[in-house]
């Protein structure tokens, strides 16, 4: 393993062991998420659908009612 992996490895269990202690993880997945494109708009909508077990429709509703989008 060279330095910049090693390095890389070392950020990312760092903010993910912050996130965690600052509440920002619900059962594995990073939700405190601002879906600012398409790609994390996606990502809120898979992430609402397998924690409330609703329909997409469903949880792009929710979202607009709460302007989660």
């Amino acid at each position: 393993m060279n330095a910049g992996t090693a390095q890389r490895i070392a950020l990312n269990m760092l903010s993910s062991l912050l996130m965690i202690r600052l509440g920002r993880v619900y059962e594995g997945l990073m939700v405190d998420v601002q879906a600012v494109n398409q790609k994390l708009i996606r990502r809120s909508e898979e992430m609402l659908q397998k924690i409330s077990a609703r329909s997409l429709e469903e949880v792009r509703h929710a979202l607009r009612q709460s302007k989660g989008m």
